[in-house]
């Protein structure tokens, strides 16, 4: 579902790293429309050598804690001052990162 190797897009101002979990296409396109140098990177890319402004980590499929070199980029990331948005599965990511846990909801149906 990831980027197999490191893919820029655009020629802005900012520059923003999308660690590619799964991302969609419209997500590269939504974020290129605000000025910006968008760097895609594999999800297990240790991307704490790039320069850049923002960091998003993308949605995707699969069991987060799975995404254990993720989870330490991330958690290295915490340490710098720059702002960081998770979409869906980023979101899991990113709090497995600080320490939380995550658990998969057990499927309930409701019968007439």
């Amino acid at each position: 579902m990831s980027t197999k190797e490191v893919v820029r897009y655009g020629n802005g101002k900012y520059k923003n790293i999308i660690v590619d979990c799964g991302v969609k296409n419209n997500i590269i396109r939504r974020v290129l429309q605000r000025d910006t140098i968008v760097i895609r990177v594999p999800w297990n890319y240790d991307f704490s050598k790039e320069e850049y402004d923002g960091l998003l980590i993308s949605n995707g499929p699969g069991d987060p804690k799975q995404c254990k070199e993720t989870i330490q980029h991330i958690r290295n990331a915490f340490n710098d001052d720059k702002p960081i948005l998770g979409i869906c599965l980023g979101n899991q990511l990113m709090s497995l990162a600080a320490g939380a846990d995550t658990y998969k909801l057990k499927i309930w149906s409701q019968k007439s």
